[in-house]
């Protein structure tokens, strides 16, 4: 299978790590590296799932995430942008449907284009700066986290009594 080299792969022990890391030996969910090829190629792209996986090459289990700069207060790269994806998924999975999901030619969601800039950005500002920003979203990525458990539970409850 082929993917960026920022894309996650989940391990065998479910830890997702971007698939730069990845070495001949590795086990990871679906099977185990043999091989390893560096390939450019355009059109790549990250589809939108609200479990943030996806399975590639019949049963390689990866992330349709990206990781990018440095992790906040030591969560993984998943959670944060799974948990950074909540108002996409409230929008496109909770409340309704978005059938025509569009992406940048760089193949990043519109959802996520934007932010990705400004993370990018961040990297190169003062340190205090980016510790400020990066406590105000940690409290905002939980808030969010928080919120989506509590949808994923009225759900739950709801599909229990309808089914």
């Amino acid at each position: 299978f082929e993917i960026t080299d920022e894309h996650m792969v989940f391990l065998h022990d479910t830890t997702a790590i971007p698939a730069r890391l990845l070495a001949i030996g590795d086990k990871i969910q679906g099977g185990t590296i043999h091989s390893i090829q560096r390939v450019h190629a355009k059109g790549a792209f990250a589809p939108f799932t609200p479990s943030g996986k996806v399975v590639v090459g019949g049963s390689i289990q990866a992330s349709s995430f990206v990781a990018h700069g440095t992790t906040i207060f030591g969560l993984s790269h998943q959670w944060l942008a799974h948990a950074f994806e909540f108002p996409h998924r409230l929008v496109c999975h909770y409340w309704s449907e978005c059938p025509g999901e569009q992406y940048t030619e760089n193949g990043i969601s519109r959802w996520v284009a934007l932010p990705y800039k400004l993370v990018a950005r961040l990297e190169g500002t003062h340190w205090l700066v980016r510790t400020l920003v990066m406590l105000i979203s940690s409290v905002m990525l939980m808030a969010f986290a928080v919120t989506e458990f509590m949808l994923s539970l009225v759900y739950e409850v709801r599909e229990y009594f309808a089914g």
